[in-house]
């Protein structure tokens, strides 16, 4: 369950901040990005449910009891945590859902992931 929940709103936070990037404004990119993944996320989410409520078929008890309370984990974090409550905090917040601390900044050191190089010669080929 910790996977799906990290894998819906990951999804739905990264488009949201690449509309975010793209337009400025934090409504807009709530509505476009709800509006592109939601469909994805719902069918995602209904197959789910239907596969675990599919496990009440069978003759094991323990799937049985598993399927429904899956289904309902899926059901619950798919549409109310995933769907709901992200984008409803970060409507709250504004830009400043997307504004780092300047105190971070002050105290971390100049830290790059790919350092800029110095173009190197071309090197003569010898034969």
């Amino acid at each position: 369950m910790f996977g799906l929940s990290t894998e819906y709103e990951a999804f739905l936070i990264s488009r949201i901040r690449e509309r975010w990037r793209q337009t400025g404004d934090v409504s807009q990119s709530l509505v476009d990005a709800l509006d592109s993944n939601a469909r994805v996320i719902t069918a995602t989410a209904s197959v789910m449910i239907c596969v675990f409520l599919l496990f009440v078929f069978g003759s094991e008890r323990v799937f049985n009891l598993f399927g429904p309370s899956l289904a309902s984990a899926v059901f619950h974090d798919a549409f109310v945590i995933g769907s709901l409550l992200p984008p409803a905090v970060l409507e709250l917040l504004g830009r400043r859902t997307w504004q780092r601390p300047r105190w971070p900044s002050r105290r971390r050191r100049n830290v790059q992931l790919h350092p800029r190089s110095e173009p190197t010669p071309a090197r003569e080929i010898s034969q």
